[in-house]
């Protein structure tokens, strides 16, 4: 009797811990799921192609641990979008732009249109001027193989702008940036805006006049 009693607790032990089912809901990756309770018997595990807003996603099968959501602001032509980064969901695209050689602009308050403009390269550069009746003149320098984007004249490498006129001399740009909204390599055209302010020195590193262009717009061809 007394050997009887001493199995007994053991076979109940043996039969309460040893037995426990499998599940889906246990918190185990068991059975043969593919993760903790989802794949193979069980439900499919989150992804980032299944059309459901899960995991930790910011919308369906983006953001989170998938690949970034498209935005109007990612440089890249997706959500049924026109153009890159308008039309569709984003704002209205601009209208198409043309190509034009010229080069305008406001210099101290006056009117500046070229009837002379024209460019060319060397090894890392790519220089191009425009010349207002000989007695005005813009230059400008920026890296030969430039993107399009915003710099600045002043702290951007190989960028540089200067203005000229008839009696003076050349004035050097002290605050100023560029966008350049075109770089037709292949057809070699650049094209944007500038503005900046430049100043002309006595000789001794002390400015003696001041200018000041704005609203600057071009388009260049160069050879």
């Amino acid at each position: 009797m007394k050997k009887l009693l001493y199995f007994i607790p053991f076979i109940s032990v043996m039969a309460t811990t040893g037995c426990k089912k499998e599940t889906c809901t246990d918190g185990i990756k068991n059975q043969n799921e593919t993760d903790i309770d989802c794949g193979g018997n069980c439900t499919a595990c989150p992804s980032c192609n299944d059309g459901i807003k899960n995991q930790n996603e910011t919308d369906v099968d983006c953001g989170g641990a998938c690949q970034a959501c498209p935005t109007c602001s990612d440089g890249i032509k997706n959500q049924g979008e026109a153009g890159i980064d308008c039309g569709g969901p984003c704002t209205a695209c601009p209208p198409s732009f043309t190509f034009t050689e010229h080069m305008t602009a406001i210099i101290d308050g006056v009117a500046f249109t070229a009837n002379l403009l024209g460019g060319n390269t060397n090894d890392s550069l790519l220089l191009f001027q425009s010349d207002q009746s000989q007695v005005r003149q813009l230059f400008f320098e920026v890296p030969k193989n430039v993107n399009a984007g915003t710099y600045d004249l002043v702290t951007t490498p190989l960028f540089n702008a200067k203005y000229g006129k008839l009696f003076s001399g050349i004035f050097t740009t002290f605050a100023g940036t560029m966008v350049i909204s075109l770089h037709n390599t292949s057809e070699r055209k650049l094209a944007g805006t500038f503005n900046f302010t430049a100043w002309e020195d006595d000789g001794f590193g002390y400015p003696v006049d001041t200018v000041a262009v704005t609203n600057g717009d071009f388009g260049v061809e160069y050879f």
